[in-house]
This record gives C-alpha cells, sequence and structure tokens, in this order.
C-alpha cells in the first residue's frame, strides 16, 4: 500500500486523490506539481505513483521557523508522518531534527542524516533496547508516557552510565474537540499521564542522577480546526510548569 502522505503529496492512480496543498494547481485544466504536469510523470512512472513537492516542504519548515525564532525551536519532522528516506533527508539537509517512535524510527533517522543531538524520542511501550538505542546515540529528549517508562528510562540510564533528558507527556483533560477516535488530550485515553498526577511523578525523580526532567509533552490529536484547544492546553501546562519549578523538578532556566 502507499504510505501515507496527507497533505504533503497526491496520489496518481485509476482514480487520483488529491490532498490540497501548495505548489499543486491547474494551469488551463492540467495538474501541475510546481511547474511539472502530473500526467507527464505518470506516463515516465507508471502509476500508482506518490508525488512530492520539495518547495511544499521546504515552505512549511521555513513558515515553522518563522513563526517560533523567538524561542530559537528545533523543529523535528516526524518520520511517522512520512518515512519516506528521501524526504527524511531533504528535512535534514535544511536542519530539522527528527522525531522519532521506535528503534526503527531512530535507524531511518540516523541514515538519513540526523544525529542523536536533534532528535525526541516519542511513543508508547519503548522496549529496553529501544532506550539504550537512543542513549547511546544521545536523543536530546525522551518523551515519557507513564510513570513505568520513567523508571525504566532512569534504570537502562544507569547501567550505561548515562543521563536521560525527559519530558513528560501529560494528558491535559480537556474537552472534546475532534474525533473520538483521535482525540488525544480526553481524560480516559491511554496516552500520558493524567493532568493531576504528572506533579507527583515527577517529584519522585527530583536530583536523580540519570533522568533529568526537562519540560512537557502533549499532543491534542488530530484534525484540530479551532486554535482555542492549544489556548486551554497552554494554560494548563503553564501552571504544571509553575508547580514543577516551585518542587524543584525544573529550573526556572530549564
Amino acid at each position: 500500500m502507499p504510505q501515507r502522505a496527507v497533505g504533503m503529496g497526491l496520489l496518481v492512480g485509476p482514480s487520483l486523490l488529491i490532498c490540497i496543498m501548495d505548489y499543486f494547481h491547474y494551469r488551463d485544466r492540467e495538474l501541475y506539481c510546481e511547474d511539472v504536469p502530473v500526467r507527464e510523470l505518470a506516463a515516465r512512472f507508471g502509476t500508482p505513483l506518490w508525488v512530492y513537492s520539495k518547495r511544499t516542504l521546504l515552505h512549511h519548515l521555513a513558515q515553522l521557523r518563522r513563526a517560533f525564532a523567538a524561542v530559537e525551536p528545533l523543529i523535528c519532522y516526524s518520520i511517522k508522518t512520512n518515512p519516506n528516506l528521501s524526504i527524511c533527508r531533504l528535512m535534514a539537509e535544511h536542519g530539522a531534527g527528527f522525531d522519532v517512535t521506535s528503534g526503527g524510527e531512530l535507524y531511518r533517522a540516523l541514515a538519513a542524516g540526523g544525529t542523536g543531538e536533534k532528535m525526541v524520542f516519542a511513543g508508547v511501550g519503548k522496549t529496553d533496547e529501544e532506550l539504550r538505542d537512543g542513549l547511546a546515540n544521545r536523543v536530546f529528549l525522551f518523551n515519557v508516557e507513564s510513570e513505568a517508562e520513567l523508571f525504566a528510562l532512569a534504570d537502562v540510564a544507569r547501567s550505561m552510565g548515562r543521563q536521560a533528558r525527559v519530558a513528560l507527556r501529560v494528558n491535559p483533560d480537556l474537552l472534546p474537540k475532534t474525533h473520538v477516535k483521535t482525540d488525544t488530550s480526553v481524560k480516559g485515553t491511554k496516552f500520558g499521564l493524567d493532568i493531576e498526577h504528572v506533579v507527583e511523578v515527577a517529584s519522585k525523580v527530583i536530583g536523580h542522577p540519570h533522568v533529568k526532567v526537562s519540560g512537557l509533552h502533549r499532543h491534542l490529536g488530530s484534525p484540530i480546526l479551532n486554535p482555542q484547544p492549544y489556548r486551554d492546553g497552554v494554560q494548563k501546562g503553564l501552571a504544571i510548569i509553575d508547580k514543577l519549578r516551585n518542587q524543584g523538578t525544573l529550573r526556572s532556566n530549564t
């Protein structure tokens, strides 16, 4: 089956599925990707055929950089979005880091030219082997989903003589805002720590020599077409950060 690339490309086949995006347009009733007629690509390479726009990918990377320039962000391309190595290499060549969710995705990010210092290791249910691979490659940050994972990571880091930087994934318990199957921030979903317990969990690793809590991670679901859930999530997140700083888990410059 073709790889999923919603918002990044289009599939050419017996029936034409178009994901509306930048730099795909009609000219004299003919579909173009940038300045190339899609018909010619289909004739040359056959169908079904995935077609991607380099200009679109780099355009959106630049938009994110401009929007968050004040905080000098590390922008990570999520490999689970599309693991095509050519796209991954393009992102790395233009300064993006990688968000990986498994040992296989970590391997692919490294193959694409990524480095651990610009990598976030997310994902539910990481194995000890995957944690070791992440630590061995000195990933910038582990997104931790549960108390059990936090202590498993601490044990693996201790065995390797390393310290792991951690962002605790928090379920912010927001009102439903998208489809029930893709809403990841409603209380009761399998993702992240309950918002009522995250401060307590963090307190258990204050001063730990092999785990350093450096921030919070949240994912609200998709698609979200209104900015208000993000505002609500940010407000809840800021309140938790204040509590973590007050108890000594986070320093003010973390």
